[in-house]
């Protein structure tokens, strides 16, 4: 009988252990990485890398993606920067739930944006 019951503590804690987890909130962010060919806007370059989370706070800063290295080796090493710039979020618990391309409003330049969406579970 003392063995039936303590099956059912256990059972009954571990149940509410796993309500108790998901009751978590959840996070999210998006980072925004934008590859532009032009030229930079009146002498100054323009922010290309977009990080928005749910608390509104955004921001924004510019990576140099024209990497100087042979042809051969430049998507590796464009794909080498794109996982140092997303390690960060990794190391501090992100968790990426998808990647899509994004549309641009300006016609004018050839212009390349990527979305990384993150979770993060607290």
């Amino acid at each position: 009988m003392k063995k039936a019951i303590l099956v059912l503590v256990l059972i009954i804690g571990s149940v509410y252990q796993a309500f108790a987890q998901q009751n978590g909130k959840t996070k999210h962010m998006i980072i925004s990485i934008l590859e532009k060919s032009g030229k930079p806007i009146f002498g100054r370059t323009p922010p290309n890398v977009f990080i928005t989370r749910d608390d509104t706070v955004q921001v924004q800063k510019y990576v140099e993606f024209n990497l100087k290295v042979k042809a051969s080796e430049q998507e590796a090493a464009h794909e080498n920067q794109i996982m140092q710039l997303l390690e960060p979020y990794y190391i501090g618990g992100w968790k990426l739930v998808s990647v899509s391309p994004a549309q641009t409003f300006n016609v004018d330049d050839n212009e390349d944006m990527t979305r990384f969406f993150f979770t993060k579970d607290e």
